[in-house]
């Protein structure tokens, strides 16, 4: 079997298959990196709305340090925010809509911001504003946040976040 599968894949490689394949997946991947598929289900914002998010949750069971020596009971409910702080106003927005993106570019905060993408090319933004920017994979934060509309920012207040959508 593994002779017929060595003699096959030789067969392909002769052919040039094998390159067409890897030269095809590659370029699948610089597409996916360069123009990822927007968030699901975010759409532009048409009226303003906010509100604020606990990150705090109960642990389902004890946690230990590397001797052992316990320093939350399951059951304990935890808040990131007591131990850190947000440093950062995130802002969400589609870089595929120009509004949002001059919207999101001008957004006069406190804090500095991360720019964090709903839609639209990510490498063309950092081209363009010589400025990092992330990617929201898979609606990862939005879900986790509850945002449903873009732009929208985050911003620790106290110990919880408060989450704004804007409609432009």
């Amino acid at each position: 079997m593994i002779e017929f599968i060595l003699k096959r894949y030789s067969e392909l490689e002769r052919s040039g298959v094998i390159d067409q394949e890897h030269e095809a997946l590659k370029h699948r991947a610089q597409s996916l990196v360069h123009s990822p598929a927007p968030v699901a289900g975010i759409t532009k914002a048409t009226k303003d709305r906010s509100w604020r998010y606990d990150p705090g949750y109960r642990l389902d069971r004890d946690l230990a340090d590397q001797d052992g020596r316990v320093f939350y009971r399951a059951g304990t409910k935890v808040n990131p925010l007591e131990h850190v702080q947000l440093s950062k106003t995130l802002v969400f927005f589609d870089a595929s809509d120009s509004q949002q993106l001059t919207w999101a570019f001008n957004l006069d905060t406190e804090k500095t911001k991360k720019y964090i993408l709903v839609g639209g090319s990510p490498s063309e933004v950092m081209k363009a504003k010589k400025h990092p920017v992330f990617y929201d994979q898979r609606g990862f934060l939005t879900t986790r946040f509850g945002i449903q509309h873009s732009p929208a920012t985050v911003q620790q207040d106290g110990l919880r976040l408060l989450i704004k959508e804007y409609a432009l």
